[in-house]
This record gives C-alpha cells, sequence and structure tokens, in this order.
C-alpha cells in the first residue's frame, strides 16, 4: 500500500508541505487512524441509567511513520548536521491551522480523503543516523470527507 500524505494551510492561496509520498522516494509505515466521538454522559436524578448526549464533536488523528534521506527539494542530505537542518526547518514550515490530504494507493483501488481542521501537534524525530530521518507524524482533525473541502 502506497500513502501520499500534503498538508495545506488555511491562508489563500493555500501553502502545501509535502509529509510524505510512498513507496518512493518517502516509504511510510505504522499508519494509524484514530477516532473519537465526543459524548457527554449524565447520571440523571434518582435514576437507575445513565444518559447518553451526542455533541457531533469528532476529533480524528492520522499517525505514521517516514523515512527520509532527502529534503523536499530531492537533494540527499549531506551529514548529520544537514539532516538535523532539514527537520528544524520543516517543522517550522508546517501550516497552524489547514486540511490534509491523504492518498492511499494499491494495487486494486486509490483512495483520497481530506482531513478538516487539522493540525500537526507532533513531529518527532524519532531517529537520526546521520544521512537518514526517522519521523513520526501526528495530526488531528475534525472530519474526513472524500470532497476538497476548498471547493464546497
Amino acid at each position: 500500500m502506497g500513502l501520499k500524505a500534503t498538508m495545506f494551510s488555511d491562508a489563500t492561496p493555500p501553502v502545501a508541505v509535502e509529509l510524505c509520498a510512498s513507496p518512493d522516494p518517502l516509504p511510510h509505515h505504522n499508519l494509524t487512524i484514530n477516532h473519537v466521538r465526543i459524548i457527554d454522559v449524565v447520571s440523571l436524578y434518582e435514576a437507575s441509567f445513565k444518559r447518553f448526549y451526542d455533541r457531533q464533536n469528532r476529533e480524528n488523528t492520522v499517525s505514521f511513520d517516514v523515512v527520509r534521506t532527502k529534503d523536499t527539494a530531492g537533494r540527499a542530505f549531506r551529514g548529520p548536521v544537514g539532516a538535523l537542518k532539514f527537520f528544524i526547518q520543516h517543522t517550522q514550515a508546517m501550516p497552524g491551522i489547514g486540511r490534509l490530504r491523504l492518498d492511499i494507493l494499491d494495487e486494486a483501488e486509490n483512495l483520497t480523503v481530506w482531513l478538516t481542521g487539522c493540525v500537526v501537534p507532533r513531529l518527532q524525530l524519532a531517529r537520526n543516523t546521520g544521512v537518514r530521518l526517522d519521523l513520526r507524524y501526528e495530526i488531528t482533525g475534525r472530519d474526513f470527507s472524500f470532497n476538497n473541502p476548498a471547493l464546497a
């Protein structure tokens, strides 16, 4: 399965930051999607049961690991300092609030899905082996959509 992930800012015009494009040149692994629905639970007075209220709030978190040996322009890292410099610049390039486009590819079919109202609260440098960075992305957003929310 291949994965291409691109984060777009909500600015006009939007700024795009490519997070991964596998299988080449940015292989990914450990793709996880977590969905949380916000529900209030109320114990009614003298009731033997609890009442659940769906507040229609959703939180979706997409996370994945990426191995990078090149910067976003396709240039190979020249050493540990160059790789670390790229990581620091990459964290600064992340949009504050935006939308995430995920292209999930396999041999049978392709799927494009958008995560709206999202932020990147965590971008972790898991390992720096000199000319290779192992990165862990965590993106939290509100709703998934099969249509580009910028065109809605």
